[in-house]
């Protein structure tokens, strides 16, 4: 064997020990899914829910995100809004994400501008079980699979009026946003919430759905890593996991993590 044969099997025997090596590696996952991806649409259902206890969607918002942009010195993504109540209208909002999963998005000002209200994230992928955000408490921190993509989930109970639960999920964002109502001139408070409905990828897929917030608990090693501290919560929820004011007698509903019958007096 001449010595250019033995370096081309040399060389070919360790380019298929390397191969061999490498098929063996456990497929490399991203340590955190961005929620802010270029390309992405959110599509929102307006709900009066200050009026009603439950959704009921009265009109529709896309809510496009785009490509960098300078705003307030920040290195942002460019959030552009249709809403079918004032179809005419594009609204320009802002909003950047820090590495450790923190988005801050920009509010609307009384003559409809944007800014950035200091130290107040819009959603913080950080918190855990028992920390305050907003008017809610997490009660929650788990994982979902979802179309074949595991996320982190959080989920929290709200005091606020408008809604009983809300959840942020890894790479889609939260569930639902209170929020001021552009209307046509200045803006008024009116205790709507909008109900992220779906989330469009840039070619137009749906990979994620209001529905797939409340997934089953997801766990790789067949073993639920689950935060919860439902277990001491004399709080009532329905079958539904939703916090329950005023029980109704003779229906099922959880407690401590059990369920119960409401007695009937």
């Amino acid at each position: 064997m001449g010595k250019t044969t033995k370096i081309a099997v040399l060389t070919g025997g360790m380019m298929l020990c390397f191969a061999l090596l490498i098929a063996q590696q456990p497929p490399k996952t991203e340590d955190y899914l961005p929620i802010l991806v270029e390309g992405r649409i959110w599509v929102y259902g307006d709900s009066m829910a200050g009026h009603h206890r439950y959704p009921i969607i009265h009109a529709w918002i896309y809510m496009e995100i785009e490509k960098d942009t300078i705003f307030d010195n920040k290195m942002c993504k460019k959030l552009s809004e249709w809403h079918t109540t004032y179809p005419e209208k594009v609204f320009v909002q802002y909003a950047y994400e820090e590495d450790n999963g923190i988005v801050y998005k920009s509010y609307l000002d009384d003559h409809g501008k944007p800014y950035f209200a200091p130290g107040k994230p819009h959603i913080d992928m950080n918190l855990k079980v028992g920390d305050d955000f907003g008017l809610g408490k997490v009660i929650k921190v788990d994982s979902i699979n979802v179309r074949g993509v595991v996320r982190k989930r959080i989920s929290m109970n709200s005091c606020e009026l408008i809604e009983d639960e809300a959840f942020f999920v890894e790479g889609i964002g939260a569930s639902s946003d209170s929020y001021f109502d552009p209307g046509p001139g200045t803006i008024t408070e009116t205790g709507r919430v909008r109900y992220l409905l779906s989330v469009l990828d840039e070619n137009g897929n749906v990979i994620f759905t209001q529905e797939d917030f409340r997934a089953p608990s997801y766990s790789q090693s067949g073993v639920d890593r689950i935060e919860d501290d439902t277990k001491n919560d004399d709080r009532i929820y329905d079958l539904f996991g939703r916090l329950v004011v005023n029980p109704i007698q003779g229906t099922i509903y959880i407690r401590n993590g059990k369920k119960f019958v409401q007695p009937r007096h």
